[in-house]
């Protein structure tokens, strides 16, 4: 028997994307609410969450930040949205299911999956069912289209600063 000498309890919001299920920081879930469609707009060319007496919030959809494949909205009116409060602001992300809030054992995923830019672990739950751990600051940078620096990809902190990027124009 092999017990992971890393293993914590954390607070979680359990959500489903794509079928699959993640875990959020309980403590960075600023609310979960069904949001008419008639209330996302295009600011900046990025489809954001407007609503009357509230700051914009952009939105961006769990499922498409994380590569995963994108429901198709049907005719549904209303949209699951988990607002998130994280490093870079608050954000809404578009789920197909919020499932529960649970307190789970998180586990690290080993040398190979560390350095994962989104996933800070994964859970087991009672049902057998895994849950993997997002990083709620990643995931806002993700969504935003901003690089994830090497502190938020680790988890750890760097002294180095973050890499260069480069742009090729090919004519």
């Amino acid at each position: 028997l092999r017990v992971p000498v890393s293993l914590a309890t954390t607070d979680v919001v359990l959500v489903r994307a794509s079928g699959a299920l993640f875990a959020l920081p309980a403590g960075d879930v600023r609310r979960i609410e069904r949001v008419s469609l008639s209330a996302v707009r295009s600011l900046e060319g990025r489809p954001t969450l407007v609503r009357e007496g509230e700051r914009p919030v952009p939105l961006a959809s769990l499922a498409g930040v994380l590569g995963l494949p994108v429901p198709e909205l049907g005719d549904r009116e209303l949209l699951r949205v988990v607002r998130l409060d994280a490093a870079a602001g608050e954000i809404a992300f578009v789920v197909d299911e919020a499932v529960a809030q649970r307190e789970v054992v998180a586990t690290n995923l080993g040398r190979r999956l560390r350095d994962l830019p989104l996933v800070s672990g994964a859970a087991v739950l009672e049902t057998g069912e895994v849950a993997v751990l997002l990083k709620s600051a990643a995931l806002a940078r993700a969504a935003a289209g901003l690089a994830v620096t090497p502190s938020e990809a680790t988890g750890r902190r760097t002294g180095a600063a973050p890499a260069r990027r480069r742009v090729l124009v090919v004519d």
